[in-house]
């Protein structure tokens, strides 16, 4: 299994703070948006046992939104 990104390596991939992905994220909890990459948890029981983005989720967020290479 491909090892899950941090907050922070995301943050950095897409260009914003830590503190905004987080912010955004629970945004996206609560409408269904698409302001950050998908964040999963993994594992089998009620205790998930990592938490994280797939390097796919982050590209193809990416994908989704740059325009010409510049985000939108």
């Amino acid at each position: 299994m491909a090892a899950l990104l941090t907050d922070k390596e995301v943050a950095n991939q897409i260009g914003i703070s830590v503190d905004q992905l987080q912010a955004d994220r629970a945004l996206d909890r609560g409408d269904g948006g698409d302001r950050i990459p998908a964040w999963i948890e993994v594992g089998t029981s009620w205790r998930p046992r990592a938490r994280g983005t797939r390097q796919s989720a982050v590209d193809a967020w990416l994908d989704r939104h740059e325009t010409n290479g510049v985000a939108a």
